[in-house]
């Protein structure tokens, strides 16, 4: 097994922001879309016919001025659901693995969202989770990257 080059997979992506600056050498960045706040209790049963999911509440960003053309989520510590814009098409899962992990920008700044690999197309969604000193995004953040390795 090799890493995939970002050249070699950004065609397997749909939405990208700016593909020079999300394609790394290794893989490439994907950028915050939209961010929910986790309502209400999910529940959990052996079977599934009892499953019930926490209901999400969209954030919306906030503009810190009137002429900004992007806006800032501000986030207090906690749990949060992340969407990122970039979708995967569904013949990069077919000869390939993907793995999703936090950009070190996110760790840096004491948060961070699980690694795990990525096993269906279209949109990505996670658990980002924020540390104690609360963190500001900027809407298109660059916040996470996506490894492929060839199978």
């Amino acid at each position: 097994m090799e890493y995939r080059k970002g050249n070699d997979i950004v065609d397997y992506l749909e939405n990208i922001i700016y593909k020079d600056t999300q394609i790394q050498e290794d893989g490439i960045h994907l950028t915050v879309y939209k961010i929910f706040q986790l309502t209400g209790r999910g529940e959990l049963d052996f079977g599934g016919s009892e499953y019930k999911e926490c209901k999400p509440r969209e954030i919306p960003p906030e503009k810190r001025s009137p002429d900004d053309k992007y806006g800032w989520w501000s986030l207090n510590k906690g749990e949060y659901l992340l969407e990122f814009n970039e979708k995967v098409v569904e013949s990069l899962l077919e000869e390939n693995i993907l793995v999703l992990q936090p950009a070190e920008m996110l760790t840096k700044n004491g948060s961070y969202h699980p690694t795990f690999i990525i096993n269906k197309p279209g949109r990505i969604t996670t658990t980002l989770f924020v540390g104690e000193a609360g963190l500001n995004i900027k809407e298109n953040a660059r916040i996470s990257k996506l490894i492929v390795i060839a199978k």
